[in-house]
């Protein structure tokens, strides 16, 4: 496989169109799906990547694990750390700011900070500096009397509301990424039917809750337990493309056909009128991967458009800060994701690639190949 060629990344940058749309408060283009099942979706991307440099990339070389585990975290927490210094720095210099802000403002502790307790205040420092755990102030509330934090299965019945005080809110999804970072290197180098089991013990795990009243946000999609399914699926995508597809002759046809049913159901998934529309949606995305890894690897503009989709996702919501500080009403989604896609090809360029040749000499140096392995894509190391 080309080691300079990104996959999937028309279909990424969509999923993280979605994203922007459903924080925008915007009207679905054509029928788009919404922002939790794209985030799912980006969960079975993750989890068939990750199989993929633990089986094939991280072997034969010394501590694996922590080589891993750190050039993940290298790739991670550079460009989210400059997005939160720049939510700062803009929340604190620029006029009007945090009152146009979405997210993302400091008016939540500029009103309730004196009332926060130490330990409340530790909570939110690590999660944001850690991002681990971001997704835990959507089971938690706040007692003003105390200044404490306390558990709550109805997050929207508290206040005030302890998600409000995230700068950069949609990190929680990142902290879930970095949760199965920490597990992967135990479970995805197992046997498929072992990984399998485990995927479906999840999944039942998710069914059980979700029709014994954990049917609502943060459960639906944030919780890490139920979520580790939709990882695994993807992870054992993987294994059937290696298994069938890779070095298959596959008519073009066929893979066109895959591909385009794919974009598709994306464009106009609200749409489709049918029952567990929303799990039909994920299994054909599981089982699109390796159709869609394997047609989309000579496409040059894919890598990068790929490379794009981490920085889009984290920037956009400032983006859309400073554009509504602005002033900017008419067209503001349009201009959220021109904006959202400006900025993300200056970070990566200015710092992304940067740390890309950093994380690549790290693998370089620490392999001790003892036969032949895959080229992997750039983004996967």
């Amino acid at each position: 496989l080309c080691t300079r060629n990104i996959k999937m990344g028309i279909f990424r940058i969509l999923l993280a169109v979605a994203v922007i749309l459903a924080h925008a408060g915007a009207l679905k283009w054509l029928g788009m799906i919404d922002g939790a099942t794209a985030v799912e979706a980006f969960f079975a991307i993750s989890g068939f990547y990750i199989t993929m440099i633990l089986r094939e990339k991280y072997v034969n070389m010394a501590n694996p694990y922590w080589l891993f585990i750190s050039n993940r975290f290298l790739k991670i927490f550079p460009l989210y750390w400059l997005v939160l210094l720049l939510t700062i720095t803009c929340a604190s210099l620029v006029p009007h700011f945090n009152e146009h802000a979405y997210a993302g403002s400091l008016t939540m502790y500029r009103q309730y900070g004196k009332d926060l307790s130490f330990s409340t205040w530790a909570y939110l420092l690590f999660n944001h500096i850690a991002i681990f755990f971001q997704e835990t102030a959507l089971y938690m509330g706040i007692n003003l009397q105390t200044g404490n934090l306390f558990v709550t299965k109805n997050f929207a019945a508290t206040h005030p509301l302890l998600w409000r005080f995230e700068l950069v809110p949609q990190a929680w999804s990142v902290g879930l990424e970095l949760m199965f970072y920490v597990v992967a290197p135990f479970l995805v180098k197992r046997r498929w039917w072992v990984i399998a089991l485990v995927a479906l013990a999840s999944f039942y795990l998710k069914f059980y809750g979700l029709t014994h009243g954990y049917n609502s946000d943060p459960f639906t999609y944030r919780f890490f337990p139920f979520e580790l399914t939709y990882f695994l699926f993807g992870g054992l995508s993987f294994i059937f493309y290696k298994k069938f597809v890779r070095g298959a002759v596959i008519p073009k046809a066929v893979s066109v056909g895959i591909w385009a049913v794919l974009i598709i159901c994306t464009l106009f998934y609200s749409k489709i009128q049918f029952g567990y529309v929303h799990e039909c949606y994920l299994l054909l995305v599981t089982a699109s991967m390796p159709f869609l890894f394997n047609y989309t690897k000579n496409f040059k503009t894919d890598r990068f458009i790929g490379e794009l989709s981490y920085s889009v996702y984290l920037i956009h919501i400032l983006v859309m800060n400073l554009l509504k500080t602005a002033g900017v009403t008419a067209h503001l989604t349009e201009a959220t994701i021109i904006g959202s896609i400006i900025s993300s090809i200056l970070m990566v360029n200015l710092i992304g690639t940067r740390i890309e040749k950093s994380r690549q000499a790290r693998v370089t140096t620490s392999s001790q190949p003892a036969g032949p392995v895959m080229a992997l894509p750039r983004e996967v190391h």
